[in-house]
């Protein structure tokens, strides 16, 4: 057990570099449907209202989260590798 997990390290942090985006997707996606409040559910009020320039500031702002937790990962796996 001890060998396994460093040896699994970066091939974890690969997958969570590409797991962040979408599962950010799917919050933002079950929010458009069975929420009263979130990111997602304030995209599809604005969307309802015809508010495009708060909806691409809504959208805008899940870019830059999603940026924010793949940055995040980068000086761990600076230092895994």
């Amino acid at each position: 057990m001890q060998r396994t997990i460093p040896r699994a390290l970066p091939f974890i942090l690969t997958a969570l570099r590409v797991a962040i985006p979408f599962a950010m997707v799917a919050v933002i996606l079950a929010e458009f449907i069975g929420s009263m409040a979130g990111l997602g559910h304030a995209i599809a009020e604005q969307a309802t209202f015809l508010a495009i320039d708060n909806m691409m500031a809504l959208i805008a702002t899940l870019a830059v989260l999603v940026t924010v937790f793949r940055l995040a990962l980068l000086p761990l796996e600076s230092w895994v590798k």
